[in-house]
């Protein structure tokens, strides 16, 4: 394996804390990564980011609530735009847009639909054990971090034949 930056083959297997932030919640765990030695890029192993983000939507689909943002999050991970999501919960692309910038309230009975979709979407994938805790001066509209970060020391190393955690746990603050 070449580091995509550098294209140097010094390339170690690590793990790397990652972390999303979805209105006043902060959804953490640790991934597989590989770190190069030459520049110190580090990037999470491709499947578990994926897997990742499921966790979160699958946590979120259990709590019951979802902001806005939560809402659009949701409808991102399983793959649907604006449409689909419509289709899918017998509403208009319009309607699916006024929940998700905060115009109009969702009616239970479609955040309940949506929620049994994720969880149907999302059924059968591995999992992070991922906390969840509320985030300090949480930002209603903040981005992920950037997936592809330069080594800050926070980078440990965990031996080959371990497997990342299949179960869900989830810790609330």
């Amino acid at each position: 394996m070449t580091c995509p930056a550098c294209n140097a083959t010094l390339v170690v297997e690590c793990s790397l804390r990652h972390e999303r932030s979805l209105g006043d919640k902060l959804f953490s765990a640790r991934l597989r990564a590989r770190r190069c030695k030459v520049c110190g890029l580090t990037a999470p192993d491709v499947f578990d980011l994926g897997a990742f983000e499921l966790a979160v939507a699958r946590v979120i689909a259990h709590s019951g609530e979802a902001s806005p943002n939560e809402l659009r999050f949701l409808r991102g991970a399983i793959g649907y735009d604006r449409v689909d999501a419509a289709r899918a919960l017998l509403c208009s692309p319009d309607d699916v847009s006024a929940w998700e910038a905060g115009h109009s309230p969702i009616p239970a009975f479609t955040l309940q639909a949506l929620r049994d979709l994720v969880l149907l979407r999302t059924a059968g994938v591995a999992w992070f054990p991922i906390q969840v805790q509320r985030a300090r001066n949480a930002d209603p509209l903040s981005q992920p971090p950037d997936p592809l970060q330069r080594d800050s020391g926070t980078v440990e190393r965990r031996p080959r034949h371990r497997r990342p955690h299949l179960t869900l746990r989830t810790n609330t603050r």
